[in-house]
């Protein structure tokens, strides 16, 4: 199927050695590192792991899981002092993100089966999220789901879920996966005092590793959450 060529650059590159003090706790490295970085910029928001949170925050925290066949997801929630807040959205790579073309004419076919692409994703999300304002850049196209009025009752719920599985605490993989079909997820944390961020490849519910374990339930809560949003659309 069509969106089945979400972008293979994704998937391709997965894991990386930490062999710095930085990396112990942001293991995110190369094509996901500038995945997650261009997902904030097309967002119009600060990166986590390089900004400080506003006056009043308590932490925030971005989960993006998919990275493979059908779209890639992302939820944040931001804890301050009067509730929580949060959003979801979906975001897919521009097709041409890292091409190089041999010509002009090359380049010309790459922009029209890109405009095509992005035509098909707009109505992907239109129909499957009722997401329609769509935010571009040249490497990133990000989609925020509209606020709901009764929404910070259900972002407290989801982030109380999430503490229960220790969110904060979830070691990074200890094996070093990749490939170019299948899932992950990327969780993001900020609190005034640190950054943290790891990544699960192809993480299962039911694993002898408690950290994979952990990783899989939290998209799954993720997963529902989004599902419950959908269904009141």
């Amino acid at each position: 199927m069509a969106l089945g060529r979400i972008s293979l650059a994704i998937a391709v590159l997965i894991g990386g050695s930490a062999c710095d003090a930085r990396a112990q706790t942001d293991p995110i490295h190369g094509i996901f590192r500038h995945v997650l970085t261009e997902v904030a910029v097309a967002s119009e928001l600060p990166r986590l792991d390089s900004a400080a949170l506003l006056p009043g925050v308590r932490r925030e925290i971005r989960i993006y899981d998919g990275f493979g066949f059908g779209g890639n997801r992302v939820t944040r929630l931001v804890e301050h002092t009067h509730g929580v807040d949060g959003q979801f959205g979906v975001f897919w790579p521009s097709q041409n993100w890292m091409r190089v073309y041999s010509s002009p004419a090359e380049e010309r076919r790459a922009r029209d089966e890109e405009r095509a692409w992005d035509a098909r994703m707009s109505a992907h999300v239109d129909t499957a999220y009722d997401c329609h304002a769509i935010k571009r850049t040249r490497a990133m196209r990000v989609c925020w789901l509209p606020d709901r009025p009764d929404g910070r009752v259900a972002w407290a719920q989801l982030l109380a879920r999430l503490d229960t599985l220790g969110i904060d605490s979830i070691p990074s993989q200890g094996r070093q996966e990749h490939g170019v079909d299948g899932w992950g997820i990327i969780v993001e944390l900020r609190t005034p005092a640190r950054y943290r961020a790891y990544f699960y490849y192809m993480p299962d519910s039911i694993s002898a590793d408690a950290g994979e374990r952990a990783s899989a339930r939290v998209a799954e809560a993720v997963w529902q959450a989004l599902k419950r949003r959908l269904a009141g659309m």
